[in-house]
Parts: structure tokens; C-alpha cells; sequence
């Protein structure tokens, strides 16, 4: 079953409980088979089984008591960033600029904050004056409490419209009407609802800067496509916008240029800088016939190239949306956070009570201001906002500087296995060596010459998609032998292939498989005595009689050999798990390091082979090309397909190396340590602040210290805490995993 996915934006979330419950409405909608709904960047990223009812969905939000819309390019917003941005300062400063100058005016005595008449002139216009900027600065918390009030839900507005618009309407009846209340309690408390409000709005303005800040990797992705494409048609050449270009249209690609298609050069040569797409820093020679992607810099030559992609479809914009759908991720710690605050703010709420009625009941006189003070700390020190950022803000900037380093991680699970990873175990055929052997001998017996055989099997591998394969085409091509059409091909993974052609039976692969089709393969084996130690062999047989042996030599990668030594020095056993023959593995794995190997395997076997390492307790990550590696990597407890950000490698596992180095496993692994460690930081941090500041607040030193937490000061607290974990978090921005 196919399925779809729709991106969100939900306003009106403000702590882990809102997360929660914005994910339980749209997991419950119709054809919804997951939901993950982020905090730090207020998006969900939900996947059905139908193409998706934007309005359904939407709709499902908003019972739930908030507001959504689709999601638009994140590029295409700045403006409206801009204004919100704005808005949000002026939110800060207006409630600043009338309650900051209250405290230091009540302590100098030049203000008394004890009201002795009724509607003293001066503060019954800080009464009246204050009403309106409350509302400006604080009266989307109010209508977002009083939501989900109806809903019999709580959050984070809800402690904060609970006790600023308490302290607001005590220090009314205070104002108008004093003989209401005993002497000693006619004490106004307008400066705390202020600045509480323009505290809480502080956080938020230094959440949105940090929010941006993590998630620049998706936009220095998507600022790299170009506005505007150069379409060329009959021979002439016509400027228009790149949105315009279709597939299989021809665009020119001039010196200097960013490309704005994926397609194939069909015309010219040049160096193309691909490290927005692989992380390698140097540029790489493109010419006839190779592809070519969106984004990607032409540093040198002028090209036509041939559209094959374009708009959604390119490999950036796919690359762009995997980091997205990988930040709105959360892994099971993030979950359990997310469910904890659900219930933080009513059980919050239920202290605030119980501490105004415990102070009213046996608390020292004045018992009305006490237990209103007490109160009122408790619910502005309460912080699940930071409980609900711990998790998420953290994983936007690992995964977001992973992208950055090429590596695209597709869920955030993945992220939290990596850094468990204990074995790592490397295929061999395009991930320790480059997977693009080359034909260096070919040997024969019998009546068969080298350039008959040659062209018999690279008739029968045509079919075949293996890198093999597909060398010995090229070496046939070159040789400018004809090749006909084979018939009745079939291959047999980690075996073989088979195929008719002409009136000859050709079977080709390991000494193994011709032996399992009832081939004597003596002389044969005579044969491979004398091939190279680091070559691939091919068998050849012909009408069920042995024909020849083809040898291959393929290149190591340059990587390879400080990469094993790398994983070695950490303390993580690599493993090399290839199809080919022990005699070859043997040699590859001396030459990188390697002191593991299993030879001989088939794709079933490399399974078993994982479940039996997993057996003992060993947390596996299968690093390998990403196409016949699949089961294997998805057997794995981490899969890491080699690719270059084409589809089939994003697809194939829940990582994806995209510049090839190999260097980048031990990063993603360090990367990922990092990562959970800043986690563990984040939520030690806020149950601890919330264990610690609440008792505090509530005056539990009262009785042994005289001290009272003033409300104002609460706030300041709570704001701190979320800055706190914002500010841990964008050290994972300045991280280098691999040094």
C-alpha cells in the first residue's frame, strides 16, 4: 500500500502536553497511520494511506483546540517570519516597559504598593492602562486557556492566564474597592502579571531565534535552487523561471551557474561542486551521459542537460523534506516527555490550589497575601514549555548539522540507535572499495578464445545490474565487440546469472554456483590459483561445461582504512559481511584493516548473520550500498546505505550517507551521542528545575527561613529554564562529531 505524507503548521502549541494531544487528534483522523507533531518548530508530519484530506485533517486539529494549515515553503515565508517576529518583540517591550519601572519604584518607597483609599488616582490608571497591553501581550495565552478549559485540558496558558489575570483582578478590587480586604493584604501585584507576561514572551522571541537557527540546514538547501532557468529550444535560447522548466526540456548550464534541474549532461564537461549534496568539499568532472542535480554549482565549463527531474521532484527538495520529516521525529524518550507534560499543567494547577488553601487555612497572618503570593509563584514557576522543547529542539539540531555533513537521517529512532551502535558491519563491493570494478584478464580453456567468451558473457550480463555486470559490458563495449540480445536471463542473488544466447547456455557468477548447476570446475579452480589477490572472479561456463574465469580489480576507497581504525579506537567492533569468495575478502579486509570477515554470503545469510550478532546482545549497524544490501540493512538495528542522495539510497535505510566518505559513520555515531547526551541534559534539567522551583515557591523555607519566592522573580525563573534549554541545545550547532 502506497503511502502519503502532508506537512502542517499548528498554531497555539506551547508545551508537550499540546503536542500530545494535537498527535492523539490526528492519528485518530480517518486513513491516518502515524502522526508526529513537533514544539520546536510547531509542525506536524502525518502519513496516510490514501492521499491525504488536508481540510479533514486540519479540521481534526482544530476540534482538538488549536489552529492549523498546510505548510508552505519555508523559504517563501521570510516576510511573514518578519512581521511575526515583530509582533512578538513588541509583545515583550510593552509589558516591559509598564511593569519594570513598578518594582524598583515600590522598593524606594516613591510608589507604595498598599492601597489605603478607594481608586487612588495613580493606581487606577495603572489599572486601566495595564488591562489593555495584558490583552495585547498576553491575550492569545487567555483565549488558548479558556480552549481548552472548555475541553476540561490544560497547558502552559493556562498557568500563565491563571495567574497574571488573578493578579490583575485582585489588584482591581485592591484599587477600587480596599475595605474589601484586610489592611495587611491590600497589596497590588500588577508589576508581577507585567512582567510575567513580558518575560514569557521574551522566551518565546529566544525560542523562535534558536527554532531558525536549526532548521537553517533546510533552508540553505532550498536558497540554493535558482529563481530562474535558461530553457534552450530549436537552438535558441530563452530565460524563464525555473518553476517553468519541465522534464525532458534541455537547459543551459553556464560557468558559475547553479544547476536548477536534476537531469543528464547531454553537452560539454565541467568540474560541478556537489558539497551541498555530498559534504565533498572538492568538485567532481561531469560530461556526456552523467547526472547532474538541483542546487548543485557549475564552477567551470558550459553544459546542456536534459531535465529528469524538476520542482518536488528533485533530489534536493526530497533531501530538504527528509531532514524536515527527520526533525519532526521524536524518539521514545521524547514520546515519554510528551506524555508527562499532558498531565504537568493540571497537576500544576492542583498544587497552586492546594498551596493557597494550606497557607489560608494554618499559614501566619496576613493569611490572604500569603496564600496569594504562594499561589501565584507556583503557577509562573511551572515550566512545561521546557519540558516540552527538551527533546525536540535538540533533535532539529543534530539531525539538521547531520544534513550538513551529508549524512540524512530519516527518523529521529535512528538517531537515538546510532550512538548504541557496538558492531559495525561493512559490505564490501561500493562501500570499503568504490563498486566500480574494471575487467583485467580473461582467462580460457579449451576451444574458447578470450574475445568469444567475452562476448558471449557480456551478451548474457546485459540484463544484469550488478556493478559486476555491468564492467563487463563496458569491457566488451570497448573492445568493440557485437553483442546480440540474451534470452530467458535470470539472476540469482549472491550466485549468479544465467541466459541464452544464440544456441549457447551461458552461466556466469562464483565457482559455487556453476557447481550448483552440476559444473566440474577442476581446471577452473587450476585457473584462479594465478589471479590477483585483491580481484573480483567471474566463472564461466558454456553449455554446462566449464569456459574461463574473468578477473576484476576494484579500487579501495581512500576512507576505508582510517574509518576501521577510527570505529576500532572507539571501542565498536567492524565487521566485513560480503557475497564474494573468502580468497578475495581476505585480501580486502588486510588491506583496510579489517581482522572480521564473513565470505560467501548470500542475502539470506547476511540476515542470519546480523540476527546472529543481535543474538548475543550486539547492537548492530549494516553499512551498505543501499540497493542489494537492503534486507540487510533493514535486519539491522541501524542501516546506513551509501549513496548519492539519489532515491533508491534515501529509501533503502534509515540513514544515508550521501557523500560516500566513510568517515561519516563515525560521525553520525558520535553525532548521535551527542545528541542523546544533550537530551538527557535538557530533561534532567527541567524535571529538576520543576522538582526543586515549585517547593520552592510554594514556601516550604518559609518555616525555617522567613523566605517567599516573589512572583516576578518566578518568572524570570520559568523564562530562564527555557532559555536554558534552547541555549544547550544550539551547542549542538557548534559540534564536530568527527574530531
Amino acid at each position: 500500500m502506497s503511502k502519503h505524507t502532508i506537512e502542517l503548521t499548528i498554531d497555539g502549541m506551547n508545551c508537550g502536553g499540546c503536542v500530545s494531544r494535537v498527535e492523539k487528534a490526528l492519528k485518530a483522523a480517518s486513513h491516518v497511520t502515524d502522526a508526529s507533531v513537533s514544539l520546536a518548530d510547531h509542525c506536524a508530519i502525518i502519513t496516510t494511506d490514501t492521499k491525504p484530506d488536508a481540510a479533514a485533517l486540519v479540521s481534526a486539529v482544530e476540534k482538538a483546540g488549536y489552529k492549523a494549515r498546510p505548510a508552505d515553503d519555508e523559504h517563501h515565508n521570510h516576510d511573514a517570519h518578519d512581521h511575526s517576529h515583530d509582533a512578538h518583540v513588541l509583545k515583550v517591550i510593552l509589558p516591559g516597559l509598564l511593569g519594570l519601572p513598578l518594582m524598583p519604584l515600590g522598593w524606594l518607597g516613591v510608589l507604595p504598593m498598599h492601597v489605603m483609599q478607594a481608586f487612588d488616582p495613580v493606581w487606577t490608571v495603572l489599572i486601566v492602562l495595564a488591562l489593555p497591553i495584558m490583552v495585547y501581550s498576553g491575550g492569545h495565552m487567555y483565549v488558548d486557556a479558556a480552549r481548552q478549559a472548555i475541553r476540561a485540558h490544560a497547558n502552559m496558558n493556562t498557568l500563565i492566564a491563571l495567574g497574571t489575570l488573578a493578579a490583575w483582578i485582585y489588584s482591581a478590587v485592591v484599587v477600587a474597592m480596599p475595605d474589601s480586604v484586610p489592611p495587611e493584604a491590600r497589596h497590588v501585584y500588577l508589576e508581577a502579571a507585567l512582567i510575567v507576561l513580558c518575560l514569557v514572551n521574551l522566551g518565546h522571541v529566544i525560542e523562535r531565534k534558536a527554532r531558525t537557527k536549526t532548521t537553517a540546514a533546510i533552508r540553505a538547501l532550498l536558497d540554493l535552487a535558482p529563481p530562474r532557468a535558461i530553457v534552450v529550444k530549436d537552438g535558441v535560447e530563452k530565460e524563464v523561471p525555473a518553476a517553468q522548466v519541465l522534464v525532458d526540456m534541455v537547459v543551459r548550464i553556464r560557468p558559475g551557474d547553479r544547476i536548477p534541474v536534476d537531469g543528464t549532461v547531454t553537452d560539454g564537461t565541467s568540474d560541478i561542486d556537489e558539497a551541498m549534496l555530498t559534504g565533498e568539499p572538492l568538485p567532481v568532472t561531469r560530461t556526456i551521459g552523467d547526472k547532474v542535480h538541483a542546487g548543485t554549482l557549475n564552477t567551470s565549463g558550459s553544459l546542456l542537460v536534459t531535465a529528469t527531474a524538476v520542482g518536488r521532484q528533485t533530489v534536493l527538495t526530497q533531501m530538504s523534506q527528509l531532514v524536515k520529516q527527520a526533525q519532526a521525529s521524536k524518539p521514545p524518550v521524547g514520546r515519554m516527555a510528551d506524555t508527562i507534560a499532558g498531565y504537568f499543567a493540571l497537576g500544576v494547577t492542583g498544587i497552586a490550589l492546594l498551596t493557597f488553601a494550606i497557607w489560608w487555612l494554618i499559614g501566619p497572618a496576613p493569611q490572604l497575601p500569603y496564600a496569594f503570593t504562594t499561589a501565584l509563584a507556583v503557577l509562573v514557576i511551572a515550566c512545561p514549555c521546557a519540558l516540552g522543547l527538551a527533546t525536540p529542539i535538540s533533535i532539529m539540531a543534530g539531525i539538521g548539522q547531520a544534513a550538513q555533513r551529508g549524512l540524512l537521517i530519516r527518523h529521529a529512532d535512528a538517531l537515538e540507535r546510532l550512538g548504541n551502535v557496538t558492531t559495525v558491519v561493512f559490505d564490501k563491493t561500493g562501500t570499503l572499495t568504490h563498486g566500480k570494478p574494471a575487467v583485467t584478464h580473461v582467462a580460457t580453456l579449451g576451444k574458447w578464445t578470450e574475445k568469444t567468451l567475452l562476448t558471449l558473457l557480456a551478451t548474457a550480463e546485459q540484463g544484469s545490474e550488478h556493478p559486476v555486470g555491468r564492467a563487463i559490458v563496458h569491457k566488451a563495449l570497448e573492445d568493440e565487440l557485437h553483442l546480440d540480445q540474451a534470452k530467458n536471463f535470470n539472476s540469482t542473488a549472491g550466485g549468479g546469472i544465467s541466459a541464452r544466447v544464440g544456441k549457447h547456455t551461458v552461466l556466469a557468477g562464483s565457482l559455487k554456483y556453476l557447481q550448483s548447476h552440476n559444473v566440474t570446475t577442476t581446471e577452473l579452480e587450476k585457473l584462479d590459483e594465478h589471479h590477483t589477490p585483491l580481484a573480483g572472479l567471474v566463472a564461466v561456463a558454456v553449455n554446462g561445461e566449464a569456459a574461463g574465469l574473468v578477473t576484476l580489480e576494484d579500487t579501495l576507497r581512500t576512507d576505508a582504512k582510517d574509518a576501521v581504525a577510527a570505529l576500532t579506537r572507539l571501542g565498536i567492533t567492524p565487521i566485513m559481511l560480503t557475497g564474494d569468495r573468502e580468497k578475495t575478502a581476505s585480501a580486502i579486509a588486510r588491506s583496510v584493516g579489517l581482522t572480521r570477515i564473513k565470505a560467501d554470503a548470500k542475502p539470506e545469510d547476511k540476515i542470519n548473520f546480523i540476527k546472529e550478532l543481535q543474538g548475543k546482545g550486539e547492537v548492530v549497524c549494516m553499512v551498505g550500498d543501499g540497493i542489494n544490501d537492503a534486507p540487510a540493512l533493514a535486519q539491522a538495528d541501524v542501516g546506513i546505505a551509501i549513496g548519492g542522495g539519489t532515491g533508491v539510497a534515501m529509501e533503502s535505510a534509515p540513514v544515508t550517507l550521501a557523500s560516500g566518505n566513510l568517515g561519516g559513520v563515525l560521525e553520525g555515531i558520535n553525532l548521535s551521542r551527542a545528541t542523546m547526551l544533550n537530551i538527557r541534559q535538557n530533561l534532567w534539567g527541567a524535571f529538576g528545575y520543576n522538582a526543586l522551583g515549585i517547593p520552592l515557591a510554594a514556601g516550604i523555607l518559609f518555616p525555617f527561613t522567613g523566605w517567599l519566592l516573589n512572583p516576578v522573580f518566578a518568572g524570570a525563573a520559568m523564562a530562564l529554564s527555557s532559555i536554558t534549554v534552547v541555549a544547550n541545545a544550539s551547542r549542538l550547532l557548534r559540534a564536530r562529531p568527527g574530531a
